[in-house]
């Protein structure tokens, strides 16, 4: 053990310094004392919602605010205009197939739900709650599921209609620009140390 005051080592047994007569039995006690203030700090550098997590806050409050525009530059149209949801959907109509209605209904479904998921997300996360990261991991699984699925409806419809003026090679994937985010931010959900300890509500 060495003392702190002349730097000579003792035996580990030793109560006073050998050389100097210093007490020597505060010193464990002031090791563990800075291993504990050590180890809070290094904890502490990784709470609260900062780093990486900015991102996902920021893109929580966007996407909101971007799903209610679709829903209402988009879909709003289908129930406001009677004429636009018959055009698409009665046989005989020039842009007619029998796809587009279960296509259309499943997007205002679940562009609903997830204009509400979104804001519960938003809370959680503001919140700091436990259940946020779990929650977070399922929304963009199932988000990039949804567009997928989408996107073959699309493709198939497309295929069916040559007259839309965009042909299938044409197409451009709405689920690609959702791979990337599922890929980089579910992994951090699982392994972030400061998501660890900064969702603990």
């Amino acid at each position: 053990m060495e003392c702190s005051k002349c730097k000579t080592n003792n035996d580990d047994k030793s109560k006073v310094c050998r050389i100097c007569g210093a007490d020597l039995t505060m010193v464990p006690a002031a090791i563990d004392f800075k291993a504990g203030t050590e180890s809070s700090s290094a904890a502490e550098k990784y709470q609260g919602l900062g780093g990486w997590l900015i991102l996902v806050g920021l893109g929580l409050i966007s996407a909101p605010l971007m799903i209610g525009w679709a829903l209402y530059q988009d879909f709003l149209p289908l129930v406001l205009e009677s004429q636009v949801w018959q055009t698409l959907t009665s046989p005989g109509s020039l842009i007619y197939s029998s796809l587009w209605k279960p296509t259309l209904m499943m997007e205002v479904t679940v562009n609903i739900i997830f204009f509400v998921w979104t804001i519960y997300l938003l809370v959680l996360f503001f919140r700091k709650s436990a259940h946020f990261p779990k929650l977070y991991i399922i929304f963009l699984a199932v988000n990039l599921l949804f567009l997928m699925i989408d996107d073959i409806l699309l493709f198939q419809i497309r295929r069916q209609l040559p007259i839309l003026g965009q042909t299938v090679g044409e197409q451009k994937f709405s689920s690609l620009s959702a791979v990337l985010p599922t890929v980089i931010w579910i992994p951090y959900m699982l392994n972030s140390k400061r998501v660890k300890q900064t969702f603990v509500n």
